[in-house]
């Protein structure tokens, strides 16, 4: 009979029920969104649309378990409701006394039923708390907000969770500074001047001799004029070493096909089996012997006088390695043969 009494009033409280069992079933499910859009962050996993589905199925499960167990009104809780409109605990006392039939608790029922008349049922508001509110919010913020950044990240956007987990726990790399510098008349194509992170590797560059001149090497012993530097572990300052050529070596005159522009007027140029004033034996008179013109002769004082000249140039030379003062050497002495 209480139970008749009340209905228009459980009803309306059964709604303030199910939007809190709602809430809170949407905290517990923007909760798990959050979770679920981190391992996705953190294992670069690209379908975050499912996060969505977690988000309702959590909702869904969440809202029907908070309703019975937590939010579901009873007589009781309704009659407290009604009371705290004005009835001074009338429904409470009829709820309590609702199986008993003695003068007294007849006579209270009476009354409360007379005084419920007075109350419309839409006079019990909806209410809910300011905490579930604020949950609500913190909780959508932060589940919307991790399955933004996880979408940003899916799109290459962002660096996941993996790499900045990896940037935290591995140290910092040292940086070290890589440049490139000319000895001589030619140029570095690229960066002459690089910072490169420790292991990393530098980016290439080529050197390109000027004319008339002649690339001969690095200072480090590298002979590759195009040369990509690698896993670096310290400062590396190289030298790109380039000497003047045969077309640009003193003596280098127009003089006739067979003749040594330096040799004194009436006299022939060195040919086959002479030799200049006890030097270095000369080379023979052949046409591979002459430079591209086809007319300069090389052998002879033209080729000691450069060969002289290069040799004191090496031994002042500290910064040129033995082994690439070797290679310079070496280079002459085949020019020579």
């Amino acid at each position: 009979m209480v139970e008749n009494l009340l209905k228009d009033y459980n009803k309306r409280l059964e709604k303030e029920a199910f939007f809190k069992a709602l809430i809170c079933g949407a905290i517990i499910g923007f909760a798990a969104l959050f979770v679920a859009a981190t391992i996705f962050w953190l294992t670069e996993f690209k379908h975050v649309w499912l996060g969505a589905v977690v988000f309702v199925a959590v909702t869904g499960a969440g809202t029907p378990l908070f309703y019975f167990k937590k939010f579901r009104p009873s007589a009781r809780t309704v009659a407290k409701r009604i009371d705290k409109l004005g009835l001074e605990e009338r429904m409470l006392t009829m709820t309590q006394f609702a199986n008993d039939n003695s003068y007294i608790a007849v006579r209270q029922r009476e009354d409360a039923k007379r005084a419920l008349a007075t109350v419309n049922p839409k006079l019990l508001q909806i209410v809910i708390s300011v905490p579930l509110i604020i949950g609500l919010a913190v909780s959508a913020l932060t589940g919307a907000g991790m399955v933004t950044v996880s979408a940003l990240s899916s799109a290459g956007l962002l660096n996941s969770g993996k790499e900045v987990i990896e940037e935290v726990i591995t140290p910092p790399l040292e940086e070290f500074e890589v440049s490139y510098d000319v000895k001589g008349e030619g140029m570095i194509e690229g960066e002459i001047f690089q910072i490169v992170l420790e292991g990393r590797n530098a980016k290439g560059v080529m050197a390109v001799a000027d004319d008339e001149w002649v690339f001969m090497g690095w200072s480090d012993g590298v002979e590759d004029p195009y040369r990509e530097d690698i896993n670096i572990q310290e400062d590396l300052h190289v030298i790109a070493i380039f000497m003047l050529g045969m077309d640009g070596f003193p003596g280098d005159g127009e003089g006739e096909e067979g003749e040594d522009p330096n040799a004194p007027d009436g006299e022939e140029g060195n040919k086959p089996g002479k030799e200049d004033g006890g030097k270095r034996p000369t080379a023979e008179w052949q046409a591979n012997n002459q430079v591209i013109d086809g007319k300069t002769y090389y052998g002879g004082p033209t080729y000691d006088n450069a060969y002289e000249q290069a040799m004191e140039e090496l031994q002042q030379n500290e910064e040129i390695p033995d082994e690439l003062k070797a290679i310079i050497e070496s280079y002459f002495q085949t020019i020579e043969q």
